[in-house]
């Protein structure tokens, strides 16, 4: 019999615990007859979540190599209550539906499509409704066919989505690639394993929820999407990076003996890391193990955090970018010598404290605050580091902000496609650059999907 393991994380409309579920799972996905799929509640589609779903698909790729799809894919309006506490935006349906398809979703299983009537259990039982479900007479309030059989407004969508997928198979045929750029983020399966800690465990996992998620997602990452890069994951226990792309790790005081020597190796051979968060000092047990700031030749100094009476910002010594107010960010003290030397570009201001470095010798860059969307400040380690995304907008940032594009290949004919999602409920006009050509301005209406052949 085959099994669908159903992963659970979502939360208040966001992805950053998604992967403890894949954590908790992970080790069933090499059994015979298992197939991984996802669950996944995100509500509307804005720039508040868009990375989350990008995020949780391209960690179970680089967790699983099976195929895999959405268990429960959110269709409906939101209102599971049945009290008017929520109106999804209908849209978000299709450009959910349509960006997990070209992710390598196989399957959508739209839930919870329709609704109906709990009937009563033939034996009484004083549960206080005698029911076969806890919801009452009625369930699936927020389907798009209600409890009473009628068509909410979800419907329609939900029909559109089905003919959107079918086209796009159709023209991208049942093998196609998506085109990313050599940019890789390190997941970090020990980082996740946190629902259940005691004695040192607790401190562990204080200091790396902080650096997990939330700031490196919702700044650096989200960032580097609005930017045009495609990124992959790659889980680091158990894979190795090659050393022509780009590695991405978010860090925390702890990081595993093991891990910190692979990427001393991948440093060693040539590869380019950009490290956001702390300095690592402690193995997974929480044993001292500065293996990799040792060799990067840096330590840690003092740690900054926001008080009442003390406004911690960030600035750039070369005015390259606004100062500007954050609530974390660490020290990094610097070793230069004949064979090491760095440059600063950020410090905590007033305090004449570094909290972003890079060290030339190693292509080695580590932020070690949090951020906001800085796109200068992005844009600049990014040229540092001698990378451009393949697809870019050209556009104000009205514009640009809420366009998101893809490049896609049919893998038989050769063909190539775009596909660009306007998310927001305003019309956008952009340039459209790939691999530094451009291919024409596009009048994108609110929420529209665009796909078209780009090339034969």
């Amino acid at each position: 019999m085959t099994f669908i393991v159903n992963i659970h994380g979502t939360s208040a409309g966001r992805a950053h615990t998604f992967p403890i579920g894949i954590s908790q799972l992970r080790k069933m996905f090499d059994l015979e007859g298992i197939i991984p799929a996802t669950d996944i509640y995100l509500g509307d589609f804005t720039i508040r979540n868009i990375i989350d779903i990008w995020n949780i698909n391209e960690i179970l790729k680089a967790t699983t190599k099976k195929p895999f799809g959405v268990m429960e894919f959110e269709c409906g309006n939101g209102d599971y209550g049945n009290n008017l506490g929520e109106r999804i935006d209908p849209n978000a349906t299709v450009h959910k539906a349509v960006i997990s398809y070209i992710l390598g979703n196989r399957f959508l299983n739209y839930y919870l499509f329709s609704g109906g009537v709990n009937p009563k259990l033939r034996k009484e039982v004083k549960d206080g409704n005698g029911r076969i479900a806890f919801t009452g007479e009625e369930h699936g309030f927020a389907a798009p066919i209600k409890p009473n059989g009628e068509l909410d407004y979800t419907y329609e969508y939900v029909k559109f989505a089905n003919e959107f997928l079918t086209s796009l198979e159709r023209q991208l045929g049942k093998d196609f690639s998506l085109v990313y750029d050599n940019v890789l983020i390190g997941y970090l399966d020990e980082y996740y394993r946190t629902e259940y800690a005691y004695g040192i465990g607790n401190r562990k996992r204080s200091d790396i929820e902080i650096h997990r998620g939330y700031n490196f997602w919702d700044s650096f990452l989200k960032t580097l999407f609005v930017m045009g890069f495609r990124y992959k994951f790659v889980d680091l226990e158990f894979s190795k990076p090659n050393v022509d792309q780009l590695l991405i790790l978010p860090t925390a005081k702890y990081v595993s003996k093991s891990v910190q020597e692979n990427i001393v190796r991948f440093i060693e051979k040539g590869g380019k890391v950009i490290f956001y968060g702390d300095l690592p000092v402690f193995d997974e047990f929480g044993s001292k193990c500065t293996i990799l700031i040792d060799y990067l030749n840096i330590k840690p100094g003092r740690e900054f955090l926001p008080s009442p009476h003390f406004y911690l910002s960030v600035s750039s010594p070369d005015n390259l970018f606004r100062e500007f107010r954050t609530d974390w960010a660490r020290e990094i003290i610097t070793k230069d010598n004949e064979k090491c030397s760095s440059s600063i570009l950020a410090y905590v201001t007033q305090e004449n404290a570094a909290c972003s470095v890079f060290l030339h010798q190693m292509n080695t860059l580590f932020i070690a605050a949090h951020f906001n969307t800085n796109f200068i400040f992005f844009n600049r380690i990014f040229e540092i580091m001698g990378l451009k995304p393949h697809i870019r907008v050209l556009a104000e940032d009205k514009d640009k902000i809420g366009t998101l594009l893809f490049a896609l290949e049919n893998m038989k004919t050769r063909e190539k496609f775009l596909l660009a999602v306007n998310i927001d409920n305003f019309p956008k006009k952009v340039r459209i650059m790939i691999d530094d050509v451009e291919i024409g301005i596009r009048n994108v209406s609110p929420k529209e999907i665009i796909f078209e052949k780009i090339s034969d």
